[in-house]
Parts: structure tokens; sequence; C-alpha cells
């Protein structure tokens, strides 16, 4: 008996148990590239948000019960109820010479069909620069690529109404 006692308490003793917090939230609504997020009580504004499926969104429109995000990829891959968590990480773009030659999004993921790129470093998008209060600010630059984006998806869905396919 004394035994099984000894080879229970060396079992639990080395037991590794390991804990992490993580935000987690539910798609409360979805449409045309935007959702809206219950339960992300600590999300940042301008966070990368997970959404699964490779689907990644940007929180903009922080209110007390739910976050305002736009989706930058495939939304229709979303449904709601899915589960959405918070990055901890501001919105960043990788760089590096693997960048040079490919064709990206607007978050720096390829969209040329020649796989991932790996890179070792990631900017953030509006990132402070030297001590005189400078901003290089790429906010704008990434703004007028998702406009033109949704431009481009509006005259495509006015284009289909017209020719009645």
């Amino acid at each position: 008996m004394s035994t099984l006692l000894q080879e229970i308490e060396a079992q639990i003793a080395g037991a590794k148990t390991a804990t992490a917090k993580q935000n987690v939230g539910l798609v409360r609504e979805i449409g045309d590239g935007v959702a809206k997020v219950e339960g992300l009580t600590d999300a940042m504004l301008n966070e990368m948000l997970d959404f699964g499926k490779g689907v990644v969104g940007l929180a903009l429109n922080l209110e007390e019960n739910e976050v305002g995000a736009i989706i930058h990829g495939d939304y229709t891959k979303i449904a709601e109820g899915d589960e959405v968590r918070t990055t901890g990480k501001l919105l960043q773009v990788p760089v590096g010479k693997p960048m040079l030659g490919r064709v990206v999004n607007a978050l720096g993921l390829p969209v040329d069909g020649k796989g991932p790129i790996k890179t070792d470093a990631a900017y953030p998008v509006a990132l402070r620069h030297g001590a005189g209060e400078r901003w290089l600010d790429l906010e704008l630059d990434l703004w007028k690529a998702l406009t033109a984006t949704v431009r481009k998806w509006d005259r495509e869905m006015l284009r289909t109404l017209l020719e009645g396919k």
C-alpha cells in the first residue's frame, strides 16, 4: 500500500501544470467585412484579433459590451458564435529581405501563391520615430488600400446587380 501511495505522490509531484490567461469573445454579428464581438473586455484599440481559420481582424470600435472589428481576409469564413481571441499585438506588418519581390496584402500576407513568408521582424503600422515626436504614419496607406478594396467589391456587386446574374 505504501508503494502505491509513493507512486501516486511521485506522479503528482511530476505533473506539469500550465495556465494561460486568454481574452476570448464571440462573434455577435458579421457582415460586409465588419464584425461585432462580445466578451473581449481587454481588447486594445488597433489590436490584431484572431478569428481563427487564418482570418485576422483589427479592433477599432471599443464599446462597453462589444468590440467592432474590421476583418482582413475572407469574412465569409466567419459565422455568428465563432470564437475570437485577442493577440496582445497592435497592428503590425512583417518586414525584411524575404518580403522583397513578393506580392502581399495590406497586412503583409502573401497573395502571389508562392507560399508563406518567413520574416524575423514586424513593425507596428503607426510607430513613434525619434525623439522629436515625429510619427511615421502608415495607417493612411493601409486605409487607402482597404477603401480601394471595398470600392472594388462595391463595383463588382453593382455590376452583378445590373447584369442580373
